[in-house]
């Protein structure tokens, strides 16, 4: 399910198996009552937190899970400093008080499998938006789905992708990182941190951001 959060609409994603859940970006402090309900209504037990990058709109809101439920919380260690500084960039930007936000219990990195009852989610590392971007990948095959399905976090939107021209950001990587993105399977349903969701295969034909970075790469998908 998903949940927008905040001033700036980030989608906070709750995915689950039976009576356990894992939750991506819990992005703002303020509405995370939002997220309480529909754990609550669902009878869920949080056992992970997933923050695909760590800018203040998507995890300003993991203390208050942590206090509620003791979920784990995991990032990539590239972010790490981002995170620590979350509610100073919010604060500097937004003029909002908001609480510091937790170190995470673990680190992810490239191909880790992250396990809710039948459910595998692997970790894809994106960099780019952040040096410490990652997506959230659920292939169809190990999972008994019709169709593979993407959380690509900031890196990947409907018809746009992430912004490099904000700190810390490595516009470089990005290119590689969506290189990485367009070659999944066309039909891969893509969940990203803002906005509508879209396909791979939508945005290989329509994306004009990845045309202009891809060029004639993109056009031999």
């Amino acid at each position: 399910m998903r949940i927008v959060l905040g001033p700036l609409r980030t989608n906070c994603y709750i995915l689950s198996r039976d009576d356990e859940a894992l939750i991506i970006d819990p992005g703002w402090h303020e509405d995370i009552d939002l997220v309480f309900k529909e754990i609550e209504r669902n009878s869920l037990n949080p056992r992970y937190i997933v923050a695909t990058h760590g800018h203040f709109d998507h995890v300003l809101g993991v203390g208050s899970l942590k206090r509620r439920f003791s979920p784990v919380f995991m990032a990539h260690e590239k972010d790490l400093n981002m995170i620590l500084r979350a509610h100073e960039i919010a604060h500097r930007l937004l003029g909002v008080n908001a609480p510091q936000v937790p170190t995470p219990d673990y680190f992810v990195r490239e191909g880790q499998k992250i396990f809710i009852k039948d459910l595998v989610i692997k970790v894809l590392e994106v960099p780019g938006h952040s040096p410490g971007s990652i997506a959230l990948y659920i292939d169809p095959v190990e999972n008994n789905i019709d169709k593979p399905v993407l959380f690509s976090g900031d890196t990947l939107f409907r018809e746009s992708i992430g912004r490099t021209d904000i700190p810390e950001a490595l516009p470089h990587e990005m290119i590689r990182s969506l290189k990485k993105l367009v070659n999944l399977p066309r039909q891969t349903i893509v969940y990203p941190g803002h906005g509508p969701e879209t396909t791979i295969g939508h945005e290989i034909r329509y994306n004009m951001y990845l045309k202009e970075l891809l060029g004639e790469e993109l056009d031999e998908l």
